[in-house]
């Protein structure tokens, strides 16, 4: 199973991924090094005047993973009984120029109980699909915003159950350039996207990075596929458009 983003629902023994990202003049920026990131969890039995919080330290990691210009990350297995049900705060230490002091950076993530759910008729309900924007110019490299939204009942237990285990399953883009009455046999020509996982996710929120350095100007079609409890919701095709 991959590794629960920190948005996402995560649960004892679970692996989650903490990312950082550093900008510079609103632009993505390499520090110069990341000294450590120490993970705390916020004990309600241990604070006091000076620790209000409660704040007590569970691991500390020295490597982490450099996943772009500005973009680092290191994966936490939630391994019990090192870990349990509650809130934590990762501190990352970072050091922006080399002769100078680490400073810090506060973030975090919380861990939840199992999502269990019974009933005596088979999984009934399906997900609504969003995203933002619909078009890109030329030559643009930015995210695509994904929203997953479950189809439930209002005020019931089903909405906020539903409402929670939308957040962390499989999601994947697809996108293909509409050309007219294309024969089926060149679809695989069309296709620039194929079910390509969403990685970043946030809650129902998922971000999708989009280079169109390479894509041609048009209209293409766009959808959504999200894998939950042994089945697979697709949306419809949605209209996505690049253009000079």
């Amino acid at each position: 199973m991959a590794a629960k983003e920190r948005g996402q629902n995560a649960v004892c023994n679970d692996t989650i991924t903490l990312r950082l990202y550093e900008f510079n003049e609103n632009a993505p920026a390499a520090v110069n090094a990341i000294e450590k990131v120490e993970v705390f969890y916020l004990d309600p039995f241990n604070r006091t005047s000076c620790n209000p919080d409660g704040r007590r330290l569970i691991q500390t990691f020295t490597t982490v993973t450099v996943d772009g210009v500005g973009q680092y990350s290191v994966a936490v297995p939630l391994t019990s009984p090192l870990y349990v049900i509650g809130r934590y705060v990762d501190v990352w230490h970072i050091s922006f120029e080399a002769d100078q002091c680490p400073g810090t950076r506060e973030l975090h993530f919380g861990i939840g109980a199992d999502k269990w759910y019974a009933n005596s008729e088979p999984y009934l309900w399906s997900f609504a699909f969003a995203f933002r924007p619909n078009k890109f110019r030329k030559n643009e490299r930015k995210n695509i915003i994904v929203e997953v939204t479950p189809n439930v009942p209002h005020i019931s237990d089903l909405e906020r159950y539903y409402a929670d285990i939308a957040t962390f399953p499989a999601l994947f883009v697809t996108m293909a350039m509409r050309c007219g009455d294309c024969v089926p046999a060149e679809e695989d020509l069309r296709t620039v996207i194929d079910r390509q996982p969403v990685e970043v996710r946030n809650k129902r929120l998922g971000h999708f990075f989009l280079d169109t350095t390479d894509l041609d100007c048009g209209i293409y079609d766009i959808w959504f596929e999200l894998d939950l409890g042994g089945n697979t919701y697709i949306s419809p095709k949605n209209q996505f458009q690049i253009f000079n």
